[in-house]
């Protein structure tokens, strides 16, 4: 793990650049539709731990997937649905993004954006998102984490108890391995990142 993240720590994010290049963050651009209709390969245990490099992420992931969907369904015309939206765009097939309201500002949203292609082995190309730590290229943030865990591994288990069954994996991945996970609950997870610095408002200045 350690070569590998060394050997990412001074790529460019691949993602934030195409967004840029093709004007993806209008809105305009993108539709919503429910997680069920999204065409999303599904990861395991395994491919989670390798594209967050560790459970940190994922434990936050639970809460944002949590909030995600308390949110969709406080909004939702059926009382009792708990959908999960994502936005696609026809332009850009191989893309999916997912919205989360910010913990501490209401105002303000952060995008998690997610590159896929279902015929590699590691069908995870690049992750992006708008939040402070969303530019990183050795793990992911957090609302990417949710994204990814929601999208390849809660929706496809077979008993979608959705607080018993993502309890019993976060259980497995951190009996499976020793991490010392830090003790920021911080909305960007500043502390987290590896190879970017940030000044006191925790805005990214390693660019």
């Amino acid at each position: 793990m350690g070569a590998e993240m060394l050997k990412r720590l001074h790529d460019k994010n691949s993602l934030k650049e195409r967004i840029i290049q093709y004007d993806l963050a209008k809105n305009s651009k993108w539709k919503s539709y429910d997680a069920t209709d999204c065409d999303f390969p599904e990861l395991s245990e395994d491919q989670l731990r390798d594209l967050t490099f560790g459970i940190f992420q994922l434990r936050q992931a639970k809460s944002y997937v949590a909030e995600h969907l308390e949110k969709e369904k406080s909004s939702s015309a059926s009382p009792g649905a708990k959908n999960f939206f994502v936005e696609l765009c026809d332009e850009q097939p191989d893309i999916v993004r997912v919205k989360y309201q910010s913990r501490f500002t209401n105002a303000k949203t952060r995008i998690s954006y997610i590159q896929f292609d279902e015929n590699k082995k590691q069908p995870i190309v690049c992750c992006y998102c708008t939040c402070s730590a969303g530019s990183r290229t050795i793990g992911c943030c957090s609302h990417s984490a949710a994204t990814l865990w929601y999208l390849g591994y809660q929706r496809h288990l077979i008993t979608p108890s959705y607080v018993q069954t993502s309890e019993k994996y976060f259980d497995h991945v951190e009996a499976s391995q020793k991490y010392s996970a830090y003790s920021s609950s911080s909305e960007e997870d500043m502390k987290y990142t590896l190879g970017h610095r940030t000044d006191s408002d925790g805005s990214d200045i390693s660019q």
